[in-house]
């Protein structure tokens, strides 16, 4: 009888903390989509950062395109891959070009102190779409499942 009701105390506990760990995440809806430039996918590995427009309300929420230029929100207190808080959003674009150098490189550049630089970064899309207070882009995430593809243009 005490080997019952050991074994169901912790059959207990166990439920209890598997009902405990569903509810770890906040509720974010699932938003994905393909992101183009001029109409064609934009590099793999472009960042798409969705960021509450209303200050303090919300959290950001950012996807990585795949070589096809789709990407799937996450959202930091949201499950991975599960998308974006409800709410308005604006929406920056980012992809750098990188380059490293090694250490005494000669063809490395040289910054304002006369030292070679170990890499640069140089931005890939127009610069609007990379900066939050002049991005044109905008999405209002609503309840269900939902894609918002973003076209980009050359001139914005």
């Amino acid at each position: 009888m005490k080997q019952i009701l050991v074994l169901v105390s912790c059959l207990f506990v166990l439920a209890y903390a598997a009902g405990c760990e569903k509810n770890k995440y906040v509720k974010t809806e699932f938003v994905e989509g393909v992101v183009t430039l001029d109409g064609n996918p934009v590099p793999e590995g472009t960042t798409v950062t969705f960021s509450p427009v209303t200050t303090g309300k919300g959290e950001p929420a950012l996807g990585r395109t795949d070589k096809d230029g789709h990407y799937t929100l996450t959202s930091a207190t949201g499950a991975p891959e599960k998308g974006a808080l409800a709410g308005d959003y604006k929406i920056t674009v980012t992809k750098y070009d990188q380059t490293f150098f090694e250490k005494d490189d000669p063809k490395a550049p040289v910054d304002s102190y006369g030292n070679r630089q170990t890499s640069t970064s140089k931005l890939v899309l127009p610069v609007p779409y990379s900066e939050f207070r002049r991005t044109p882009l905008t999405y209002t995430v609503v309840e269900g499942k939902q894609t918002h593809n973003i076209e980009l243009k050359s001139k914005p």
